[in-house]
């Protein structure tokens, strides 16, 4: 969040309305991440990284348009790990983020990227895995 709002800060409003038509009118189905389904123990990280996701009530934030958190579905699990690591070690500020990552154990992290990675917007681009 801090990285975003550094950048954001010298925007003017015409510049926000431009970058949000932009990446409005993307196709998320178009994304073209590589995600091995079929890897050993893809199956139980991604089953973990559900339970924890659900059971830490991320979607509540995640999953929802009035708060101003980024949609994770489909990000690539390097971006959402190193997200995840900064949130930890108090680079990226989200007083939420720092009190669940506090009781998060790495398998923890691993699993839920393994799950918001995996999923690959499945629902909403038709894809069967």
């Amino acid at each position: 969040m801090m990285a975003m709002n550094a950048i954001a800060t010298a925007l003017s409003d015409d510049d926000i309305r431009d970058v949000a038509v932009f990446v409005a009118g993307r196709d998320a189905c178009r994304v073209g991440l590589k995600i091995d389904h079929r890897r050993e123990g893809f199956r139980a990280a991604f089953i973990a990284g559900r339970q924890k996701y659900v059971s830490a009530n991320c979607a509540h934030c995640y999953q929802s348009f009035h708060h101003h958190a980024p949609r994770l579905v489909g990000q690539k699990a390097g971006f959402l790990a190193k997200a995840l690591q900064q949130f930890k070690v108090g680079e990226r500020q989200a007083p939420m983020m720092a009190k669940l990552l506090k009781t998060s154990t790495s398998e923890d992290c691993n699993n839920v990227v393994n799950y918001l990675s995996g999923l690959r917007l499945m629902r909403a681009c038709g894809d069967s895995h």
